[in-house]
């Protein structure tokens, strides 16, 4: 028989809401993976992974929200969950593609702490923040719904049930907290590196002046910012309490607002700017043709190809020449300057 839970939502949930969220994350999540596969950025799979836990969390919020007001566990259990902790996956890839600019620009003397350290540092971070905000969720699930499956249940734990509560809520805090340090620490590293860029470029910087790592870098701060302010709201919520009297749970537009709305916007951002740019240009030899967000590599040994050859200019002396291969209307639609460039279109060889 189906247990029914009528206040597990603490208000009346909105399937129009729910439904249209839910809409808009599973269109993002299939446009990521879409872009992730098509340009081989592998890196990219646990941020795709991320949002499609979004769309899923919603999916079961709408799906829930339809049952009112005969409420069953798993869509609340689905939601609550996916929805939370969705986000630090996201970070995750956030953190690699930051690593791949470091090396595309050849900045590896330029950040705080080694390259090395940097993906490894910041998604071990992420992972003490998810299973953090994972069981602190776990312990307030069970604490709230036992009571609701027997009498017994009830009895046994009536005593407990708020102590027990508000260690899931402060585990909760704490996972958000460590979230909240480490983009802070992220954003940091990432200004410090492009400051010291500016300051003193690399030869691959500086040869290359459409290297598009600040465009990049960017996007990083600003989507890093957006997850913050999402969990700075998160951290009020359970701040509150998560019981009948705090105001930010019993809201439902504040988590449509300062939850799902963040983070459409962050897979809005990754969307136009997306990391296959960065992932293509660091492969190695050869040239990236970029047609919208996909970057096309294209191998230098394909005999169709002219061969362009690329003399740097500073001060008048000449720099190690460079040599790509490009199509032809590339060659002739490339935008160098004569006192940077000097671009030949050689036969093909």
């Amino acid at each position: 028989m189906t247990q029914y839970y009528p206040g597990i939502w603490y208000y009346e949930p909105s399937t129009a809401a729910a439904g249209f969220f839910a809409a808009v994350f599973i269109i993002l999540s299939a446009l990521h993976a879409y872009q992730a596969i098509r340009t081989s950025t592998w890196r990219w799979i646990p941020f795709v992974l991320g949002s499609f836990l979004e769309a899923a969390g919603y999916i079961a919020r709408a799906v829930g929200a339809a049952q009112g007001p005969a409420y069953t566990l798993v869509p609340y259990l689905v939601n609550t969950i996916v929805v939370l902790v969705a986000p630090a996956l996201m970070s995750a890839s956030m953190y690699a593609e930051f690593s791949q600019i470091v090396r595309l620009t050849e900045g590896q003397n330029y950040t705080i702490i080694g390259l090395d350290w940097i993906t490894a540092l910041f998604v071990l971070g992420d992972l003490i923040c998810l299973f953090a905000q994972a069981a602190g969720m776990s312990t307030l699930v069970i604490i709230q719904l036992v009571p609701m499956l027997t009498l017994t249940g009830a009895a046994l734990l009536s005593n407990q049930t708020d102590h027990s509560v508000t260690l899931g809520n402060h585990i909760i805090i704490l996972g958000l907290a460590f979230q909240v340090v480490f983009l802070l620490f992220f954003i940091v590293t990432g200004v410090t590196f492009e400051g010291r860029m500016n300051v003193r470029p690399t030869t691959r910087v500086y040869n290359s002046k459409k290297l598009p790592w600040k465009r990049h870098t960017f996007n990083l701060y600003v989507c890093s910012g957006i997850i913050i302010l999402r969990c700075v709201y998160r951290i009020a919520q359970y701040a509150q309490g998560t019981d009948y009297y705090g105001y930010l749970v019993h809201t439902e537009w504040c988590m449509y607002v300062f939850d799902a709305s963040f983070i459409i916007a962050v897979l809005v951002s990754f969307a136009v700017v997306h990391p296959s740019e960065v992932e293509a240009l660091g492969r190695g030899h050869g040239v990236f043709i970029k047609q919208g967000y996909k970057v096309r590599h294209v191998n230098p040994a394909e005999d169709e190809l002219p061969t362009v050859q690329m003399r740097v200019l500073v001060d008048g002396e000449a720099l190690p020449t460079e040599l790509r291969r490009v199509s032809r209307a590339q060659a002739k639609q490339a935008d160098f300057t004569e006192t940077e460039m000097e671009v030949i279109v050689l036969p093909n060889v």
